[in-house]
């Protein structure tokens, strides 16, 4: 409490510091400076003020960020004025001009660094230029283990020392300068959504992926707004069933032949010290941290909802001992027994998961996890097998279990995705999810079926070598993730196929943030993972570095990653039959980044990778939602990613031919 008053204070002291300097604005994204003094108090020194006789009748100007994009309310950037409208020394014509990116004519950075604020106030923070700088400091900043030794990378105001913390806890090291880099601390995404989750408890808001862009805490206390913290929308109360998510509903809506049976699988080998006992032991102390398994489904008044099923029923262990058969035999009785796992789930009868352990002999200990998709997705899968090995090792080392509270994020986030002003966020939300495009990518069976017994795919590695050159190039030349250049990679490639400048692409995300939520769900399991249509459009004529910063720029401007979509789609268009709002339809090709497989979180000294074949995840007769899929990740070191397609309306050669010039288009990045 008295970290966030000290925040608190610090805030409203600037605010009313500089507004009693500040202009007027009238609009988010543009500024109407009238003439009077503000506007000479804005400009660097007294040589600087633009005309000899220092009049200005109407100036128009912009408050940029450093990709030279307009910043949101309540945001930092530079302030650039119209150059129409002002008469400059020569000094400064060709220093401070640059071209208007937003019409004709050329803008004047005044190098004032401002905060366009809700209230239509512009508050002066300080030099652009010192603002620049500081993130210069950070290769002078990397301290070895030392504490504020004066060198600039200490946090200077209470905002700065929230967030060092925050960072210190969630990365879990001793020492964080405002100018290190939260990726080279050891972030990822999950983190980044964990550390937007605590700076609530603060009353700080941004958003996890506002950290891909302003990686170091001096840049990205730009973009901080303050808020209430712990922001409660609704209240977990006691409840017989919760309502399903959109991307839950959207598997329903899809009338598949089974199902039931479209499920995540991950086979593991087991630690030759590991102690059966224990690990049963864990996976009942998992179960009760993440009540998410013991969900179960079902159609109640025309639409399905979820509930939770008795403890009692909790998970399903099975050991099987296959030590007599030989390897070959051990194969087939692991392919068989898994079929049956897969096959083994009801809505409502029993839970959506199971567990199983093989004793191999001389080929070891296999551990298989079967659980449902609409409970858990890829990243939920990773926060399982993480947890499960932890827990194992506190049960191996300490003789008193953990106890868990029952805590559900996951179904607190439905109820939160239902409740009135989400929703009302999401319509606010329509202009934008507005038809724009139609596109049927081409394919080479046309009356072809696309099914999951005929689904194939293409294997893409970038070498070593290619694949640390662009992961540097993305934060270094392009000033970007590398998901994004995967994307433009992708778009651009398609578009040559379609012979159009744009592309539809149904982005695929972990949908576990949004920008009016404070829930943690980093720790979570469940299906967040959503679904949303970006539209790409991609002049041919632009060069590279242009080409990524558009499709940066077009995916930032995705409202609340995407979730808006899917609620209006799913829950609205759903609720309201005769007031169905028009929405972007989907497109053809998926896209789904993965992120790094060898990142510490996906580590275990108790479970490593396994190959065998456990069975189908999916039943055969089932239809693809979509005709092509680009499902990409780092392994290994390497960019890596499969194309999925079906053979069923295309030739492998002609999928093959698009993964070489998606190749190539990631090659010409570098």
């Amino acid at each position: 409490d008295q970290e966030r008053k000290l925040v608190m204070e610090e805030w409203n002291q600037s605010v009313a510091f500089h507004s009693s300097e500040a202009s007027r604005s009238s609009g988010a994204h543009d500024v109407a400076i009238a003439a009077n003094e503000d506007i000479i108090a804005l400009l660097d020194e007294p040589s600087d003020i633009p005309g000899p006789e220092k009049s200005i009748s109407h100036c128009c100007g912009y408050i940029l960020d450093r990709y030279l994009q307009p910043v949101p309310p309540g945001a930092a950037g530079v302030l650039y004025l119209s150059i129409e409208t002002i008469a400059l020394n020569d000094a400064h014509k060709s220093t401070k001009l640059i071209e208007n990116p937003f019409g004709p004519g050329t803008l004047y950075s005044t190098n004032k660094l401002v905060h366009n604020l809700n209230d239509g106030r512009i508050a002066v923070i300080g030099k652009a230029d010192q603002w620049t700088n500081a993130r210069n400091q950070k290769m002078m900043a990397k301290l070895a283990g030392s504490k504020g030794s004066g060198d600039g990378s200490a946090p200077r105001t209470a905002i700065e020392q929230a967030l060092v913390k925050i960072w210190r806890e969630v990365l879990r090291i001793e020492y964080v300068g405002i100018y290190d880099n939260f990726f080279e601390l050891g972030g990822n995404s999950l983190l980044a959504i964990r550390v937007a989750a605590e700076a609530g408890h603060y009353g700080l808001h941004f958003i996890g992926r506002d950290l891909f862009r302003y990686q170091v805490i001096a840049d990205l206390v730009t973009v901080v707004r303050l808020v209430e913290p712990d922001v409660a929308y609704c209240s977990m109360e006691t409840r017989d069933w919760w309502p399903t998510l959109p991307n839950q509903r959207s598997y329903f809506d899809r009338n598949v032949v089974n199902p039931a049976l479209w499920n995540v699988v991950i086979l593991r080998k087991v630690a030759s010290a590991a102690n059966p006992r224990l690990l049963q032991l864990a996976i009942e102390q998992l179960i009760r941290k993440h009540s998410t398994l013991r969900l179960q489904f079902r159609e109640f008044e025309g639409e399905w909802v979820q509930y939770l099923a008795d403890e009692s029923q909790s998970g399903l262990f099975y050991t099987f001992d296959l030590s007599h058969f030989d390897y070959a035999t051990q194969l087939k009785e692991l392919l068989r027994i898994g079929n049956q796992l897969n096959s083994s789930f009801r809505f409502n009868e029993g839970t959506l998961v199971r567990f199983a352990l093989f004793h191999l002999g001389e080929q070891g200990i296999r551990f298989l996890i079967v659980v449902h998709h609409l409970i858990c997705d890829a990243i939920s899968a990773k926060i399982l097998l993480r947890d499960l090995s932890l827990i194992y090792t506190r049960l191996n080392t300490a003789s008193q279990p953990e106890e868990y509270t029952h805590n559900r994020p996951f179904l607190e986030w439905a109820l939160l995705v239902h409740s009135q002003p989400a929703m009302a966020q999401a319509i606010a939300e329509q202009p934008y999810w507005a038809p724009r495009k139609t596109v049927s990518i081409p394919v080479d069976f046309p009356k072809g079926k696309n099914l999951v017994a005929t689904a194939d795919r293409v294997h893409i590695e970038l070498s070593e070598a290619e694949s640390a050159a662009l992961i540097m190039q993305a934060q270094k030349r392009y000033q970007t993730s590398i998901d994004i250049l995967l994307l433009w990679a992708l778009a651009t490639c398609m578009m040559e196929w379609q012979k159009q400048q744009f592309v539809v692409v149904t982005m695929i995300t972990h949908g576990r943030e949004c920008q009016w939520s404070h829930i943690d769900l980093s720790d979570a399991v469940g299906f967040f993972a959503m679904h949303y249509p970006l539209v790409l459009e991609i002049p041919s004529d632009i060069g590279l570095e242009a080409g990524v910063a558009l499709v940066r720029t077009q995916l930032e401007a995705v409202p609340n990653e995407g979730l808006g979509h899917g609620m209006l789609r799913f829950i609205h268009n759903h609720k309201y039959v005769n007031q169905r709002i028009p929405l972007q339809e989907e497109g053809d090709i998926s896209f789904n980044y993965l992120g790094d497989n060898d990142a510490p979180y996906n580590q275990s000294e108790i479970f490593t990778v396994a190959q065998e074949d456990t069975g189908s995840r999916l039943d055969p007769r089932a239809e693809g939602p979509y005709k092509l899929g680009l499902f990409s990740y780092i392994s290994g070191g390497r960019i890596q990613g499969n194309w999925w397609f079906n053979l069923g309306i295309y030739k492998p050669q002609t999928i093959e031919a698009l993964t070489i010039a998606f190749q190539q288009n990631l090659r010409r990045l570098l």
